[in-house]
């Protein structure tokens, strides 16, 4: 009469079984498979009858057996048991290894200051379960994500990714930043006026490409060009520059164009007339620009006898009654706000002939 032997069999595995069915993943460390046989006495033996590159460790005739699983597929590991050589029973485990995703991503190029896309493209056949960077301390639950990194340095960016199989891999780059290019300029002349603005501006900056912005609306994309400034006044001068690795840096400066007061009168005149020096006044360089004008002429006695607040009308050798001044030598005053605020007083004497 045959005896019935009936075989009790443990595994240990990372994932868990359902049935005569155990799940792993493709690559993971090696698994114990251990087995309950009958009779301590009997002979055992395990093998894959089923069998898609699997890695045995150690021998195959012990109650247990360690197992790592290079390759993803399917398998089917069987335990037997003899009570004779001829005479043996046998249990299977259905064993079914998943294919690993393959972590991996792209980004751009890395400045300081700059925000970095890191675009995530790994092969995740099973789909995607979770999916986690990892900047230093930091993490972020994310498919894709910016980063803005503020310190020059060298910094390891690790994404991690498990699909719904439960399986993972993981991708790591260390990332140098690019310093931006060192910015400056300067400009000559240092004090630019109404009558000479043009200004020539210096590019000391590292190479690369230049733009020159002008008041928020002139560009210039000389490496160092010139400027004719049309109004006095202060005016901003932004410099941004692009190196050869794509690093971005920009500077910006005030220039403070003068007003350049220039007014001439002369020490004579005749109001005769014949057409030819009639009248008195003073004749001022860009006399549009100034904000307001005032002159006036004294007798010797310090009476006004002429007042004008426009540089058209002058004096024509009369008093404040109408009535023809006398030869004389008068004596007059000159005041002058420019388009800047900036205020001028002159004074001087004049001869009257007639």
């Amino acid at each position: 009469m045959i005896k019935r032997i009936v075989f009790i069999v443990l595994c240990a595995f990372s994932l868990p079984t359902f049935g005569q069915q155990a799940y792993f993943c493709e690559g993971d460390s090696i698994i114990v498979f251990k087995a309950a046989p009958s009779d301590s006495e009997n002979l055992v033996e395990w093998e894959f009858i089923l069998d898609n590159g699997a890695e045995v460790v150690g021998l195959t005739n012990e109650d247990s057996l360690m197992v790592k699983f290079t390759n993803s597929g399917d398998y089917i590991l069987q335990f037997r048991e003899y009570g004779s050589p001829t005479c043996y029973t046998a249990v299977e485990k259905e064993i079914k290894v998943f294919e690993n995703p393959t972590a991996d991503f792209t980004s751009n190029e890395v400045c300081i200051d700059d925000t970095v896309n890191f675009i995530n493209t790994s092969s995740i056949p099973a789909g995607l379960q979770n999916s986690v960077w990892r900047i230093g301390n930091q993490t972020f639950d994310a498919f894709n994500f910016d980063y803005k990194f503020y310190e020059l340095g060298n910094y390891l960016i690790e994404l991690s990714i498990t699909d719904n199989n439960g399986c993972s891999d993981r991708q790591s780059f260390t990332y140098s930043l690019l310093e931006p290019p060192r910015v400056d300029f300067y400009f000559s002349p240092e004090h630019p006026t109404t009558l000479d603005p043009e200004v020539s501006f210096v590019n000391i900056s590292a190479s690369g490409n230049a733009v020159w912005t002008i008041d928020g609306d002139t560009l210039l994309t000389d490496w160092q060009p010139s400027f004719t400034f049309d109004t006095a006044g202060w005016h901003t001068v932004d410099l941004v520059v692009v190196d050869e690795q794509g690093c971005i840096d920009s500077i910006s400066k005030n220039v403070l164009v003068e007003s350049e007061i220039i007014f001439f009168l002369p020490n004579t005149f005749s109001p005769d007339g014949d057409g030819l020096n009639d009248t008195y006044g003073a004749k001022i360089f860009n006399i549009e620009r100034y904000q307001s004008f005032q002159f006036e002429v004294y007798n010797r006695w310090g009476e006004i006898i002429f007042y004008s607040n426009n540089p058209e009308y002058e004096w024509d050798g009369k008093t404040s009654k109408g009535t023809d001044a006398i030869m004389d030598k008068y004596s007059w005053s000159l005041k002058l706000t420019d388009e800047l605020g900036k205020e001028v007083r002159s004074f001087g004497t004049v001869n009257l002939l007639r």
